[in-house]
């Protein structure tokens, strides 16, 4: 009898280590997908494309210096559209609303290659579920970079203008300052 509890033990421990094993060769590849794909996404050219943006230039009209991430952040989330779905990407992971349904919108985080429903179950890369919305994603690369593209030329335009209306108010202010000056020196 010892026996067989014994090797019922054993039998549970390796069961054990091969499932510890056997999950985290799955998170792995998961992870190895996702960090592809982000890649793929947010590739050299792109990456440059960002980076080589300077906002420290760019103050609010009152001549503060404004947040640089601010700035940076106005680019994200782009939004696609692809065959009904609803593409929502930020810098570290994507938004994927397939209908209004909670049950149709999934998160998928880059890092971990996490994808979560919006019922907050968790896929694993065996499951069919997960397989549809990574190729769901993988689709749609073109598109985010694309997508991207426009963004920052937009913002680029942006900056022209708000650069225009930061020398307009800082001549306005100079003015102001100047108009004040005369008009006290009146009143001494």
């Amino acid at each position: 009898m010892a026996d067989k509890t014994k090797k019922s033990y054993i039998d549970n421990l390796v069961n054990s280590i091969e499932d510890y094993v056997s999950k985290g060769k799955e998170e792995e590849l998961r992870e190895k997908i996702s960090m592809t794909i982000k890649s793929k996404i947010f590739s050299e050219d792109i990456e440059e494309c960002l980076n080589s943006r300077d906002f420290s230039d760019v103050g609010l009209l009152d001549n503060s210096v404004e947040d640089i991430s601010f700035m940076f952040s106005t680019i994200f989330p782009i939004f696609i559209e692809s065959r009904g779905a609803t593409f929502r990407l930020y810098k570290h992971k994507v938004e994927i609303m397939l209908s209004d349904k909670m049950k149709d919108r999934f998160i998928y985080i880059f890092s971990e290659g996490r994808l979560t429903s919006g019922e907050f179950k968790c896929y694993k890369l065996y499951e069919d579920e997960y397989v549809y919305i990574v190729k769901r994603v993988i689709e749609n690369i073109p598109k985010f970079r694309e997508a991207i593209k426009e963004q920052i030329e937009d913002l680029d335009e942006g900056m022209g203008e708000l650069a225009k209306k930061k020398t307009t108010s800082k001549n306005q202010l100079d003015k102001s300052k100047e108009n004040s000056n005369i008009l006290l020196e009146m009143l001494k």
